[in-house]
């Protein structure tokens, strides 16, 4: 398997293939097997931590538009115009921020 690596700093890197990797003493091996292991791990972690707070998020954004469905339903069934309507929110909007 190929990858690209960005670095963020000065770093010195080598490209390992598959004879490179079994010509090494297994403790090495088997070192740099755990460390894959663990960045891996870790990437999964950060990953799932991430989706979690999207789909907060989301469930937050899919919360606020039902809010404001019914609210627009209310809107609509009292008869205002929209000119009424946004006419009653740009003073709104106006007066906070004075």
């Amino acid at each position: 398997r190929t990858t690209n690596i960005f670095a963020k700093s000065q770093a010195k890197v080598f490209k390992m293939d598959p004879k490179m990797f079994d010509k090494l003493k297994p403790e090495t091996r088997e070192k740099l097997k755990d460390k894959f292991i663990t960045v891996l791990v870790d990437r999964v972690n950060e990953m799932n931590t991430a989706l979690v707070r999207l789909k907060v998020e989301m469930e937050a954004i899919s919360q606020a538009a039902c809010e404001y469905q019914a609210e627009f339903d209310k809107i609509l069934r009292s008869g205002k115009t929209m000119k009424e309507v946004f006419g009653g929110i740009n003073e709104t909007i106006e007066g906070l921020i004075r």
